[in-house]
């Protein structure tokens, strides 16, 4: 790690993989049959339906289990119009999509790390190439200032890295 305006830039050795479109094209298979084996244990809300829904938390997954343990107990209590079976087959499957979802976002987020340091990686390429060529530009070399003018039309980087995209994101 070294310090650079002030602000720390990491080297990340891991990202010298290479991800083009051969390395890609197996994942999104594997991702595309990942979506396929779980589209039956998956269901679309609407915004609206959400809104509407109770939520379950860490307090309510023990009430849940806790409530449906007493109502298998004492059968004689549970309502004609309520069903203790589909119940612990609700919670069940709350319980291991909660597990399946906790390990995709594992996954997802370093996907989404990976992502986000090539991105500063190129950035930092980006205002390292645009100063040369400003600096030839200044010293006539040939064709620098063409290229640079081009550079100019995209180029609002800030002095140090600001608070854009992903940030606040662990």
């Amino acid at each position: 790690m070294h310090i650079q305006n002030h602000f720390f830039v990491m080297p990340y050795s891991n990202l010298s993989s290479v991800l083009d479109a051969a390395a890609l094209t197996p994942l999104m298979t594997q991702a595309n049959n990942l979506q396929t084996a779980t589209a039956s244990h998956s269901v679309n809300l609407t915004s609206v339906e959400i809104a509407g829904m109770y939520k379950m938390n860490e307090k309510r997954q023990a009430l849940g289990t806790r409530g449906i343990q007493i109502a298998e107990t004492n059968a004689s209590l549970v309502p004609s119009f309520l069903n203790v079976a589909e119940a612990k087959k609700d919670m069940e499957r709350f319980i291991n999509s909660f597990a399946l979802e906790s390990k995709l976002e594992q996954i997802l987020m370093g996907i989404r790390h990976g992502r986000m340091a090539s991105g500063s990686e190129v950035m930092l390429f980006i205002r390292g190439f645009y100063k040369a060529l400003e600096s030839a530009s200044e010293q006539n070399v040939a064709g620098a200032k063409a290229l640079y003018d081009e550079l100019a039309v995209f180029y609002d980087l800030p002095s140090k890295p600001d608070a854009g995209e992903g940030s606040g994101e662990a």
